[in-house]
């Protein structure tokens, strides 16, 4: 990347005279504005202000950078002030007065620009040839000037040449911060950033990531380089994260991880399972314990969402659980087991997502304990956990229900995308193309003599397929929820049809009351309003009788609800809707004979 493109002299101070940051942030956000941008000089101060992350990012050789993220502006731009007489009230790092500040402002979208831009002006400026002449310059073009010698641009250029700089500024920012920065950026380069970082600070910045995003970000990372930093990652994180990558790339990684079997473990249960989601690393004493050491053990314990201490024998098996009031009220010289109670609420690690919730809203627990088939501890799950993989799984029912596999918008590659999506587009078309196959062989004379009957063929299908899809959502949300139970069907069946028919009344009145209006004066126009009205009520009725019976159907027989009703309902109505409404035109508008 060539700095010296990126640089504009109307965004240049020269040789400014010594002052406190501000008045130059105030400057140099006049210069800004100038050029055009909505961005006022004062906005930019108090936006800095407010964050966290207001300090400078200190750069080493007398440099600072304060940069700004903000869809005020369309494209990264650099402005640039040079103090030869250093700036007082700024920290001086390597014990050199600091001589330049810049600041970068760059719309979200361009996250990875502007990290290749900071990497390669720090990378550029820790040449004291190069820095000597932009401190020393006396006009903007000679600043500009300064960042273009080609044995500069070759370094920048070459494999690994900005690593230490991307490692220097990457090691100023909040992970937080760092995390949402990187999120824009393509999986290459947030694989160079989180390489760059020592491994345990890529892996807090990985606690801020989406799943989708560090999956795609590990496979364009040497397996040894991402087993480092996924060794810093709790166990549970890591075991989701390796479950969106192919068997194969997991192997690569698992080879290199030092916790590999604790991770391979939670591998072999199903996602959407206790075991697949617990957290292996448990907040737990043993019986022996009293309540001063258990309080210490709370006190050491890295992860805050468990709020529940379990006892267990010296074999591992569970004898109870004690919450942390109940530990700041005793004794603390008191067995931990006189304190415990022995009913803590429990799981096999085979039991699904769903009855975890239900046991975790009876029980008025935060906490599940995992056990083995011989009563041992496997691991516990959190109500943050499982409230996160219920959210994942509300994502993907929605996805499944227009057909659509659960995928990340950003992150995945589009033909994956168009892999997933494909197979049900076809089985829409094939039941459209069939539609269109009947309609030629059979209502072609129908729609020639009445023309004016295919302007309702498109509110017909498209009131039927709502009136559908509403049913099917509904009762795969209440299925989801555990709100539906076998001994609802009939009322359930019932209730949707009751419904199905006043809404295709309602609405059955009202198409037909616009043919009316519509087609006034046409001889006809009371066998098309009748024609509108008969087929939008068979319509609803129909699809809202399938949207309702086929998710039951599927759930009665242990398949998913979501996966193919959105489709198949779509496919239904349209089939449905078109031909009864045809079929009914073509009884009340017989084809008239040949003439003789």
């Amino acid at each position: 990347m060539r700095i010296d493109e990126l640089l504009r002299p109307e965004l240049i101070l020269c040789r400014h005279p010594s002052a406190q940051s501000q008045t130059l942030l105030q400057e140099l956000g006049e210069r800004v504005r100038a050029t055009g941008a909505a961005l006022p000089a004062q906005e930019i101060l108090e936006t800095l202000g407010k964050r966290k992350h207001a300090e400078p990012l200190p750069m080493g050789k007398g440099m600072v950078v304060y940069h700004l993220r903000t869809e005020k502006i369309s494209e990264l731009t650099i402005a640039l002030v040079t103090c030869p007489g250093g700036i007082p009230d700024l920290p001086a790092p390597d014990g050199a007065p600091v001589q330049v500040v810049t600041l970068f402002l760059t719309p979200k979208k361009h996250s990875e620009r502007y990290l290749a831009a900071l990497a390669a002006i720090v990378e550029a400026l820790s040449t004291p040839e190069v820095l000597s002449r932009v401190v020393e310059a006396e006009r903007p073009e000679d600043v500009i000037a300064a960042f273009s010698p080609e044995e500069i641009l070759e370094r920048l250029d070459s494999p690994g040449g900005m690593d230490a700089k991307v490692s220097q500024m990457l090691s100023r920012m909040t992970p937080r911060e760092l995390a949402d920065l990187l999120d824009d950026a393509s999986p290459k380069v947030r694989g160079h950033c989180l390489t760059a970082l020592q491994p345990p600070r890529a892996a807090e910045v990985t606690r801020h990531m989406g799943l989708a995003s560090l999956a795609a970000t590990l496979r364009r990372v040497a397996p040894d380089a991402a087993a480092r930093i996924l060794s810093f990652v709790p166990t549970s994180r890591c075991a989701d994260v390796l479950q969106r990558l192919t068997p194969e790339e997991q192997a690569f990684i698992l080879k290199h991880l030092s916790n590999a079997n604790r991770v391979q473990s939670l591998l072999t249960h199903a996602p959407h399972t206790a075991g697949g989601i617990m957290t292996p690393e448990v907040l737990s004493v043993r019986d022996g314990a009293t309540v001063a050491e258990t309080l210490k053990r709370v006190g050491e314990f890295k992860d805050r969402r468990q709020t529940s201490v379990y006892v267990t024998s010296p074999d591992g098996k569970l004898l109870g659980w004690c919450q942390f009031h109940a530990l700041a009220a005793a004794e603390p010289s008191k067995p931990i087991t006189e304190v415990m109670r022995p009913d803590p609420p429990t799981a096999g690690p085979g039991k699904d997502q769903e009855e975890l919730f239900h046991i975790l809203a009876k029980d008025e627990a935060q906490s599940i304990a995992v056990l083995s088939a011989d009563g041992g501890l496997m691991g516990v799950v959190t109500e943050d956990a499982l409230l996160g993989a219920m959210e994942q799984e509300a994502n993907e029912d929605l996805q499944s229900i227009v057909g659509s596999k659960m995928v990340d918008p950003l992150h995945t590659p589009t033909s994956l995308r168009i892999r997933l999506r494909m197979p049900w587009l076809l089985l829409t078309l094939a039941g459209e193309l069939f539609i269109a196959l009947v309609i030629t062989k059979v209502f072609r004379k129908t729609l020639e003599q009445n023309a004016v009957l295919s302007a309702f063929m498109p509110a017909i299908m498209a009131t039927g397929g709502n009136v559908g899809l509403q049913a099917t959502t509904m009762v795969i949300r209440g299925l989801g929820m555990g709100k539906l139970k076998p001994k609802h069907t009939a009322r359930i069946i019932f209730g949707e049809m009751k419904l199905g028919i006043f809404l295709g009344v309602v609405c059955g009145i009202l198409a037909g009351l616009t043919a009316l209006g519509l087609h006034w004066g046409d001889p006809q126009v009371y066998r098309i309003c009748l024609a509108v009205f008969l087929a939008m009520v068979s319509a609803t009725i129909a699809t809202s009788l399938v949207g309702t019976i086929e998710p039951l159907a599927m759930h009665r027989f242990h398949f998913d609800p979501a996966t193919a009703c959105g489709p198949f309902v779509t496919m239904f109505n349209d089939m449905f809707g078109c031909l009864v409404y045809l079929t009914i035109a073509h009884m009340l508008f017989p084809p008239l004979p040949p003439p003789s």
